[in-house]
């Protein structure tokens, strides 16, 4: 199956990923109006036209896995895309990007592999109306199997994924990995949290938002082309951290006490010394400061500021090719009493900025 076809199969228009009734339809129904200049009760036949540009857009290329069903503390980043887009089609910088859609996310699954055969009949024949069809029905593996198609057919494609709980970045940098491997470049990962995502497994899963960089760490030729950003909640040192998995890390204090400029020149050091020609870089938005992104299921202290996430992702774009990048645990229905007044306003606005700062290191003209 090429990728428009399975792009038409697995996954549907930018908004609808969320299986609901009659919620948030009018939300869907403003994306579409922004993305396409009509509203229509049919959600499928625009944007369907719309791939039909795919192989003439050279642009940066938009998706949503709007899952929350690899989190675990507070549910709610699923309904994350559709309030990102809702304010991300305000600009109309937005408008220069391909929307390709959402996995049409089953909420009750996560991976195929953790399926029988007897459920991935059921669930096929209820997505698909056909038990016996070759499509994967689980959020992660729907995604990995569409990015696996797009680099193979694109691979030069420049993304930008939203989430989504954090396990939804999972599919998107093992075929990133993947593909920049079987092309010979070097790659590095530039990974913003307040957490390092380091877990084995949880409760006896294997990918899920606390875990799933143990499972895409192995993919890169060396550990410390992994760089986290932001840290401030673990359960352990940064030096255990270093120097049990290899990769590295900047918590939020030190990078305060360093300043931008030190540190961004710290950072581009190293990663010129490992001769990395290109970047993927995945975003939790509970690496700002819980000031600056209070709707997001574990929002902590002592975060870092968006300006200065903005600085670092513009420096890195200007040294390296940006060409993949996600947002993710962004969940406008959360509350927390302290930050209520402002949110989830302040979450959403910081979380367009930060990206329309990938979208102008991936093209500049955005």
């Amino acid at each position: 199956m090429d990728l428009k076809s399975f792009l038409r199969e697995a996954f549907t228009a930018p908004g609808n990923g969320i299986f609901t009734v009659h919620t948030a339809q009018e939300k869907k129904l403003a994306i579409l109006m922004a993305l396409y200049g009509k509203s229509h009760s049919d959600f499928i036949a625009p944007w369907s036209d719309s791939l039909e540009t795919f192989d003439q857009h050279r642009g940066v290329c938009l998706y949503a896995v709007p899952s929350d069903s690899g989190g675990g503390i507070q549910r709610g980043a699923n309904w994350g895309p559709v309030a990102i887009r809702e304010r991300l089609y305000q600009n109309t910088w937005a408008r220069r990007l391909l929307d390709l859609g959402d996995v049409r996310v089953n909420p009750h699954l996560l991976q195929d592999e953790l399926l029988n055969q007897s459920t991935l009949e059921n669930c096929r024949k209820a997505m698909y109306a056909d038990a016996h069809s070759p499509l994967a029905v689980s959020p992660l593996t729907i995604a990995e199997q569409m990015l696996n198609l797009l680099y193979q057919e694109s691979p030069e494609r420049k993304l930008i994924l939203l989430g989504g709980d954090h396990s939804v970045s999972y599919p998107a940098v093992k075929a990133f990995l993947n593909a920049k491997k079987k092309q010979g470049i070097t790659a590095a990962v530039i990974h913003f949290d307040a957490h390092t995502d380091l877990l084995k497994e949880r409760l006896g899963i294997p990918v899920c938002f606390g875990s799933w960089v143990s499972h895409v760490l192995p993919l890169l030729s060396s550990p410390d082309l992994w760089i986290q950003l932001g840290i401030r909640s673990s359960g352990k040192t940064k030096d255990h951290w270093e120097t049990t998995v290899g990769l590295k890390q900047f918590w939020s204090n030190e990078m305060q006490e360093l300043g931008p400029d030190v540190l961004t020149n710290t950072l581009l050091e190293h990663l010129h010394q490992k001769k990395v020609k290109e970047l993927y870089i995945t975003f939790d938005i509970d690496a700002l400061d819980w000031m600056e992104a209070g709707a997001t299921g574990t929002p902590e202290r002592n975060g870092l500021s968006t300006e200065m996430c903005v600085s670092l992702i513009h420096a890195l774009g200007q040294n390296f090719s940006i060409t993949a990048a996600d947002l993710t645990e962004v969940a406008p229905f959360v509350r927390h009493s302290e930050l209520e007044a402002n949110e989830p306003k302040k979450t959403l606005e910081n979380a367009v900025k930060i990206i329309h700062t990938f979208c102008r290191a991936m093209d500049p003209i955005l």
